[in-house]
C-alpha cells in the first residue's frame, strides 16, 4: 500500500531535519518516554496535529484541500535554543514546499520549556501549518 500524502510529509521532514548537523536525533512520533542519560542532544521529535479542511480561496476544485498543524519538539543542552531555531526555520523554508508533497508550509509559534533543570535541558515546541491537498477521495 502506498503511504497518504499526510505520512509522505512526516517523513520528508524527518529527512529534512536530518540534514542538519546540529541535530544528533530527529525522529517521527516519539511516544515512549525518551531516557535524558542515553537521548543524544540536541534532537528532534516530528508530531502530526490537528488538521482542518479548507473551503477557501485556498482550495482548489476536485481536490480535498487541508491545512495541518504539524509540531517539532526540540531538546537542547548546552546549546542556545534561538540558534536551533534560525537553523530549523532556514532550512523548513528552503524546503517549504515539503519535497513537493504540501503547498506550503508556514511557521506559525514556538514555546521554549524547560524539561530538566538539573541537568540544563531545554525544549523548543515549534509548531507549522502544512498546506497541502490530495484529490477526492484518495488519501
Amino acid at each position: 500500500m502506498a503511504n497518504s500524502v499526510r505520512q509522505n510529509i512526516l517523513s520528508e521532514i524527518v529527512t529534512i531535519l536530518e540534514t542538519l548537523v546540529t541535530l544528533k536525533h530527529v525522529e517521527l512520533k516519539h511516544v515512549s518516554p525518551v531516557d535524558l542519560d542515553t537521548v543524544a542532544l540536541p534532537c528532534a521529535f516530528v508530531f502530526g496535529g490537528a488538521d482542518k479542511k479548507l473551503n477557501d480561496d485556498r482550495a482548489l476544485i476536485g481536490c480535498e484541500n487541508w491545512l495541518w498543524r504539524i509540531v517539532i519538539e526540540v531538546w537542547v543542552k548546552d546549546v542556545d535554543p534561538e540558534d536551533i531555531l534560525k537553523e530549523i526555520h532556514d532550512v523548513m523554508w528552503t524546503n517549504r514546499d515539503i519535497g513537493g508533497y504540501a503547498i506550503t508550509s508556514d511557521r506559525v509559534g514556538v514555546d521554549l520549556l524547560v524539561v530538566d533543570v538539573e541537568q540544563s535541558i531545554e525544549a523548543l515546541l515549534i509548531d507549522y501549518d502544512i498546506l497541502y491537498r490530495h484529490e477526492r477521495g484518495q488519501m
